[in-house]
């Protein structure tokens, strides 16, 4: 088995090329057993968004139904704002420019928010 640490910040455990915890990164190494791990896929695909600075942001509140997601997008490029759909139909918002921009468009004012408008 193939072991790797990257030391950054924060430290990544690498076992087989995959991305572990810490504690299974020294199980795998006692035990000699690859540890259970989640398959990572684009945020398209899935809607998990694991970027560790909070952007960019998936909007659960801006949901849009699964058939109209390309309506929306084409919508939110036509006034200059950069926004992405997962399959399910959430928008992931890449950063704080575009979403104030979009919750601007929409007429949202997030008044129980660390993003306020």
């Amino acid at each position: 088995m193939e072991f790797r640490i990257k030391f950054s910040d924060p430290v990544r455990y690498f076992v087989e090329g995959a991305e572990v915890s810490k504690r299974q990164f020294y199980r795998a190494r006692q035990t000699g057993k690859m540890p259970k791990v989640r398959k990572v896929v684009a945020a398209s695909e899935t809607g998990i968004i694991g970027c560790g600075n909070g952007w960019p942001l998936k909007l659960l509140s801006l949901k849009a139904h699964p058939k109209q997601a390309q309506q929306m997008r084409d919508r939110a490029k036509r006034h200059g704002i950069s926004v992405e759909y997962t399959n399910e139909g959430h928008p992931i918002i890449p950063d704080l420019g575009n979403y104030k921009k979009l919750m601007a468009l929409e007429g949202v004012h997030q008044r129980n928010s660390f993003y306020g408008s």
